[in-house]
């Protein structure tokens, strides 16, 4: 099947394929989409926008989970972003990513929750890089922007820890960051406020440790070797405190 580029369609179109097969994901049923698009149109959606680097039946999305598929939408001519649970999701609802989202959100992380409902969340459309490819630019990026966004990641994630909610994906920052004047953790389906907070050390070993890039990030910050951050992170791992988290951003040289 073709690849379309992009494409703008009405609620009305999405009961035809290839549009049902998405909003159905990965399997539709008449009365499952006739359903789905009596939702969209609660949320007040007025139109599906097909966009994005991720493919699915020859249609561009802006990504695929194991959950859920997110697209954007418009609302009274406003774009925002839908994440719709998969048909096959071992979720019945949203309803309890909505919540860790929310949480998250209380303390100004991750893209504003608007609306939702059993199979739809509606979020705030945050345009800008996915982490990976901004730090394949990192050498032509000014230093004191660097070290901005880093702190600004590390803050919330610091939020995250010491407020008891773990994001659980952020030892893969390539899908759960997006770079712009800032750093916007997305994507809080697998978080949880029942396990061990792991925010911080999980996006310290991305960064400045186990990636293939974190050489030229310590290069960068002149960070002088990855055991010093090491034996930091250990100790912030054992006490989550301010004094820790200070100690650790110290060694990264970007206070």
């Amino acid at each position: 099947m073709p690849t379309i580029k992009y494409l703008s369609v009405s609620l009305k179109e999405l009961i035809n394929e290839p549009f049902s097969k998405v909003i159905c994901y990965p399997r539709s049923s008449e009365g499952e989409i006739k359903r789905r698009i009596k939702e969209l149109q609660n949320l007040k959606i007025n139109k599906i926008i097909f966009d994005g680097k991720t493919e699915i039946n020859g249609l561009k999305v802006l990504g695929k989970g194991w959950v859920g598929i997110v697209i954007k939408v418009l609302i009274s001519n406003k774009r925002y972003v839908i994440k719709i649970r998969r048909i096959d999701s071992n979720r019945i609802s949203m309803n309890n990513e909505v919540k860790l989202h929310k949480t998250a959100n209380f303390y100004n992380i991750g893209p504003q929750i608007y609306f939702y409902s059993k199979n739809f969340i509606v979020m705030e459309y945050i345009k800008g890089e996915d982490i990976s490819k901004w730090i394949s630019q990192i050498k032509d990026i000014d230093k004191k922007q660097i070290k901005n966004i880093l702190l600004n990641l590390l803050d919330q994630c610091f939020t995250m820890d010491i407020n008891g909610l773990d994001h659980g994906e952020l030892s893969n920052m390539r899908r759960h960051v997006i770079i712009n004047n800032k750093a916007n953790i997305i994507d809080f389906e697998s978080a949880s406020t029942k396990r061990r907070t792991s925010n911080v050390t999980s996006v310290c070993q991305y960064l400045f440790v186990g990636n293939k890039n974190s050489s030229i990030i310590r290069k960068i910050l002149k960070i002088k070797s990855k055991n010093g951050i090491i034996k930091v992170l250990k100790k912030y791992k054992n006490d989550k405190n301010r004094l820790n988290y200070m100690e650790l951003l110290s060694e990264l040289n970007i206070l």
